[in-house]
């Protein structure tokens, strides 16, 4: 095969690619050509699998796929052990907090990291300033979410305040907790460029139908979180205003945080589920440019 391939011409396709419009086989043709048989720009159809031809190409991607699936996975896992801490009450459940938020923020990291090493090679967007900033509030948001559980996991056993000031240590969690998660309901909406450049990545990847199940899990993640995030905080700051009349709306969003529970459930599914396809695809894509 390097025999042949020696004889390819340097401006030529190396491998055996299929056109993302049509299905032809690329190989040998030119990359600054069209496809032959739709009409496709070659680098439009095949710049992915082209780019994903170099090993440190193809090693980002798989680390995006495996990182998004990890990141996912522990995404549910967060207010299972947010649920699981209020049952213990103890340093252990605080423990799974921040291992589930810490292990969800830091996968999701290194995705994003991943993604924007190939941004530049398969022109998809990079991320702006802007949107750094969004994940670094939504980083924030998290850390004080998994301080305010090791908080209240320790409240029994390790009273630091002692017991004459309780209601301090509650307004701290409460404030620690209801500002984490506000933070996160600022910057729900994140979810949309994030997704829609998955979606992007898996349309190159010649996976239409997951392009458009990415496009529709991003704009229904954004909108759901952006509601239920915010039900989430409501009732820690209206525990921290300490009034009859706001204990009866905490209360009422304090419901529709739990009820939203099972709503977050459904799209954590669904987000497992597309990022399992995305990886298995993106393996497929590196394994065949592998063997070619």
């Amino acid at each position: 095969m390097d025999g042949v391939r020696s004889t390819i011409p340097a401006h030529a396709v190396a491998s055996h690619v299929t056109c993302t419009g049509c299905g032809y086989d690329l190989y040998a043709a030119n990359v600054a050509g069209k496809c032959p048989e739709c009409g496709l720009a070659v680098k439009q159809s095949a710049g992915l699998a082209l780019a994903l031809a170099e090993p440190a190409n193809a090693r980002s991607a798989r680390l995006m796929g495996n990182s998004l699936l990890v990141s996912s996975i522990f995404a549910g896992l967060c207010p299972a052990a947010c649920l699981l801490l209020l049952n213990l009450e103890n340093l252990a459940g605080a423990i799974m907090v921040l291992v589930a938020f810490g292990t969800c923020a830091i996968f999701a990291a290194i995705a994003e990291r991943a993604r924007l090493r190939l941004a530049p090679v398969i022109g998809t967007p990079s991320t702006s300033r802007t949107l750094i900033l969004y994940d670094m509030i939504a980083g924030v948001g998290l850390l004080l979410i998994g301080v305010a559980g090791v908080l209240y996991g320790i409240k029994d056993s390790y009273n630091l305040l002692g017991y004459d000031h309780q209601s301090l240590w509650e307004g701290a969690q409460a404030a620690l907790a209801g500002g984490g998660f506000f933070a996160l309901f600022l910057t729900a909406w994140r979810a949309i460029p994030a997704w829609r450049a998955q979606a992007e990545f898996a349309q190159l990847l010649g996976a239409k139908r997951l392009k458009k199940f990415l496009t529709f899990l991003a704009w229904t993640k954004a909108i759901f979180e952006t509601v239920w995030l915010l039900c989430c905080s409501l009732p820690f700051g209206l525990a921290l205003l300490q009034h009859e009349s706001g204990s009866d709306a905490a209360i009422f969003f304090a419901i529709g945080a739990f009820f939203g529970l099972f709503g977050f459930a459904a799209i954590w599914l669904m987000m497992i589920i597309a990022h399992s396809v995305l990886l298995v695809q993106i393996r497929k894509q590196t394994k065949t440019l592998g063997n070619a």
